[in-house]
């Protein structure tokens, strides 16, 4: 097996404290540790894509979360291609937040274009200088990219390929995961991983090595207690450890989390923070209505209601229905005109709600009673006809429930902005 690229731990120290210098992503840990590098499946979407028309001239885009910027210099491109971010599930091998696969895939272009990641202070508890921008092959290997420039005061990590693939920022050791939350008993468990690439660049898990000594402390305290929560671990050579939040919250609510390395050459340590919640939720849930596609951006009816779950009780309050937003959409192939009116209820227009929580299988369940709910009326003018018109009928209203899981994150069914969607926002 390849001997694996390692930089001095004080070479690290050293680097770090420079603003814009050359990165080589690196561990404290012996040289004679290695790994095999695996592939990985491609990750799948987790938001929404972005596409932007990039021609000749060149230009730039960014990801719907602004992690990633994409710059296309002029010639790159010999024609105007459709150029797409779209943030998947990360596997590489220490991978941070979002991949970001880079379409149209396989994409070839006459000049290297810039890829750029955004990253903040001590993220997966890593220094800056840890970190590395990683691609991923047509057969799921990753590779580390080898011109990876880094600046401490911008905060970014910037690399330059001739080709699109997926995409990812990584570091060479971290807890993972670095932000969690946990109710009030319930249990995390926490890995540190230590990743290296070989002399072709393959990245990889590294195998701990025999001299290696780990200690977990939950806000100073070896193995925490029953005010922070505790750790258990397998060995002192644990590289995962379980965390298990205390009955009752602390304040506040937020406990680090440090682990601590030692091996015959090199001592390091990494930091993770897990939100200890209470036995309740608080969100506010947002619901729509339209009729048409996305493309044509049919934007009608809305609601808002505040929902708050205490242990198995839960109340909802703040109903706000908003007035339909008539719209007016051309159809560009049959140059056919279509707006939307109707009355000033709309066909949601919630008047009261209810909701019962399963606890053990962690589901919410919302129930809704509609008023005065109305069809929009659709009038479609096309060229040389009479208008034509539907709709407008009174009815019941929709939907009748909801059903959600109890959970952190926001949670979107259908797709926002388009037909009927439902978006749980945590609040």
């Amino acid at each position: 097996m390849k001997k694996i690229k390692f930089l001095a731990a004080l070479a690290i120290l050293v680097i770090a404290f420079a603003t814009c210098v050359e990165n080589d992503p690196a561990l404290g840990v012996p040289e004679e540790e290695e790994g095999i590098p695996e592939p990985t499946p491609v990750g799948t979407p987790v938001d929404d894509m972005v596409t932007k028309e990039i021609g000749p001239d060149g230009g730039s885009i960014s990801s719907v979360d602004d992690n990633l910027k994409l710059v296309i210099p002029v010639g790159a491109l010999n024609t105007t291609t459709s150029i797409s971010v779209q943030p998947i599930l990360n596997f590489a091998p220490g991978g941070i937040g979002n991949a970001y696969e880079l379409s149209p895939d396989g994409q070839n272009f006459s000049k290297p274009v810039t890829i750029t990641f955004h990253y903040i202070d001590s993220v997966d508890g890593a220094i800056w200088s840890d970190f590395g921008i990683a691609f991923q092959d047509a057969s799921g290997f990753w590779h580390r990219a080898d011109n990876i420039v880094s600046d401490s005061i911008s905060k970014t990590i910037t690399a330059t390929s001739l080709h699109f693939t997926g995409f990812s920022l990584y570091s060479g050791t971290a807890i993972t995961p670095v932000y969690s939350t946990v109710r009030v008993s319930k249990s995390v468990d926490l890995e540190l991983r230590m990743v290296a690439h070989r002399e072709d660049d393959d990245l990889m898990f590294l195998i701990p090595s025999k001299g290696l000594s780990v200690t977990w402390m939950v806000e100073g305290v070896v193995n925490g207690n029953a005010t922070v929560g505790t750790l258990t671990t397998q060995s002192n050579r644990s590289l995962v450890a379980t965390y298990t939040a205390p009955n009752k919250a602390p304040s506040p609510n937020v406990v680090k989390i440090k682990m601590q390395a030692r091996t015959p050459r090199d001592n390091f340590s990494r930091t993770a923070f897990v939100k200890i919640r209470g036995d309740e939720w608080h969100f506010t849930l947002e619901m729509g209505e339209g009729h048409g596609v996305v493309s044509k951006n049919y934007s009608y009816d809305k609601v808002f209601l505040d929902i708050d779950v205490v242990k198995d009780v839960v109340t909802i309050s703040n109903i706000r229905n908003f007035p339909p937003e008539p719209t007016s959409v051309t159809d560009a192939t049959l140059s056919c005109t279509t707006t939307l009116s109707g009355g000033a209820t709309g066909q949601i227009n919630i008047v009261s709600a209810t909701g019962t929580v399963d606890l053990e299988g962690q589901l919410l369940t919302l129930m809704f009673t509609h008023s005065g709910a109305q069809l929009p009326k659709l009038t479609t003018k096309c060229p040389d006809a009479d208008p034509v018109t539907s709709g407008g009928e009174s009815f019941s209203g929709s939907p009748s429930s909801e059903h959600f899981e109890l959970k952190e994150g926001v949670q979107i069914h259908g797709i926002e902005n388009d037909l009927f969607w439902s978006k749980l926002t945590p609040r």
